[in-house]
């Protein structure tokens, strides 16, 4: 089949002069291929429930799950184009990328090569013409063009303009998927939810890379590079992917700020430093959140953060398959307003596989009027915090079993205490006073010279750390 414009990865492999075969591998597919089969059909089935005769799939994270399609190419539009009814399981799949992008089919894709198709150079950010007219064509040449086709609404990657264009090119109205693989999405296979235990031990990595690089003086933007490190160099046993969102870093009263970038300032004594991190293991990610106050944190919040734990307990008492996501979320609030509290923005939701400009899944959410049954295979990160004066933030992430729900993070649960520098010059001045003391006290030549050697160290450390005069 040939399509202006349009190369498949096959027709370029033809082409090829240079073998590049001994490389084939290092990024081969993930999974299994029965691994994959089983999406495609769980994705099948759900477009005959809502009569869906063929699919365009536009989103990253939804492409890289029923394809194993990787890459940092998709800020460019890509679409796979899944047909409700195939003669294979395997067939009736196409993917559409750009040109310089098809190869990356071959390395990390079980897709055949005669189905994955390249477009031109000339259709990256075209005011005239979008790479959408390419999907239209090729939907007509292969007979798709028919029956009910739906787009992801939803996606962040899918324009108004490629809508328009595509519902014009086709003649015909387009329907809504309503998140249809983000739904397949949420129940993980045995396969995901292992890469998902192994991101959260790479989490575990890096909430202890991140707690140790906050103390007074510190910039933030230091702690956000402790944290990229660890997220890429992962455990000794497997590295870590980029993650869908950035750190989370912020200080004092920015706590406020939900979702706040790190700066170069320097976090200041006696104030909350909030993180939400993640890591990813193929794109699998497992968030979590911790909070760290350097100096000594108020009793309200001492009580609070004991609070938020004992209400994230109680809701994980009941987050079992059978309950609902918004009994959930009335759990951990009922035990909050023991105390006078309440948080009233959603306390958790779907996450897994993760492309930016979001770890989540959206698709359910800890908060009222989400109805949905909670089912073995769904992965929630369940998060709690609030204040005014200060704030504190806490999370766990969660498989959902048979039984009690699996926690993932291996970090305490508490609210971590740093000392100030003014803390740290006294009681290097306190050790100093007794080692004087010590010295004063014994006989004339019986004080060793290691202990007289330590008095010179610590001296000349307090002096390193002690405060200027005000």
């Amino acid at each position: 089949m040939h399509i202006k414009h349009l190369t498949s990865l096959a027709q370029a492999e033809a082409t090829r002069t240079v073998d590049l075969s001994p490389s084939v591998g290092w990024h081969s597919p993930i999974f299994e291929p029965a691994e994959w089969l089983s999406r495609l059909k769980r994705v099948r089935s759900a477009m005959a429930a809502n009569r869906l005769d063929t699919l365009i799939v536009t989103g990253p994270d939804n492409i890289f799950y029923l394809t194993g399609f990787d890459g940092c190419g998709c800020y460019t539009p890509q679409f796979l184009i899944v047909r409700g009814i195939a003669p294979e399981e395997s067939a009736g799949v196409q993917l559409v990328t750009r040109g310089m992008d098809v190869s990356a089919a071959r390395f990390t894709s079980w897709l055949d090569h005669s189905t994955v198709w390249g477009y031109d150079d000339s259709f990256v950010d075209n005011g005239e013409r979008h790479p959408v007219e390419l999907v239209a064509e090729l939907l007509k040449r292969l007979g798709w063009d028919q029956g009910t086709i739906s787009v992801e609404f939803e996606s962040v990657n899918f324009t108004v303009r490629a809508f328009r264009m595509l519902e014009e090119e086709l003649g015909k109205h387009l329907v809504d998927d309503k998140r249809l693989v983000n739904w397949v999405r949420a129940i993980k296979s045995p396969a995901e939810l292992e890469y998902i235990r192994q991101s959260a031990k790479i989490t575990d990595k890096v909430l202890e890379a991140a707690i140790d690089a906050v103390h007074e003086n510190a910039r933030q933007c230091d702690v956000a590079a402790a944290v990229y490190h660890a997220q890429a160099t992962g455990t000794t046993e497997y590295g870590g992917t980029f993650t869908a969102i950035p750190p989370i870093i912020s200080t004092g009263s920015d706590t406020d700020a939900g979702h706040l970038n790190w700066s170069d300032q320097p976090i200041p004594a006696e104030s909350p430093t909030c993180l939400e991190l993640a890591s990813s293991r193929h794109h699998y990610h497992a968030p979590c959140s911790r909070t760290v106050f350097v100096g000594s944190p108020p009793k309200q919040m001492q009580e609070f953060a004991a609070l938020c734990y004992e209400a994230m307990d109680a809701m994980m008492a009941i987050a079992t398959p059978g309950h609902t996501c918004e009994e959930l979320y009335f759990r951990f609030n009922s035990v909050l307003a023991t105390k006078g509290f309440a948080k009233l923005s959603r306390v958790g939701y779907s996450f897994g596989v993760g492309y930016g400009p979001d770890w989540g899944e959206k698709t359910f959410s800890l908060r009222p009027g989400d109805s949905t049954v909670l089912e073995a295979g769904m992965c929630i990160h369940m998060i709690a915090g609030c204040g005014d004066a200060w704030s504190f933030q806490t999370s766990e992430t969660v498989i959902i079993t048979d039984g009690e729900p699996e926690r993932l993070q291996g970090t305490a649960r508490k609210l971590f205490v740093k000392e100030t520098n003014q803390c740290k010059a006294e009681a290097l001045q306190v050790e100093i006073g007794n080692e004087l003391v010590r010295a004063l006290s014994c006989p004339l030549g019986l004080y060793d010279v290691t202990a007289m050697n330590m008095v010179a160290a610590v001296t000349t450390q307090s002096s390193s750390v002690m405060p200027s005069p005000c």
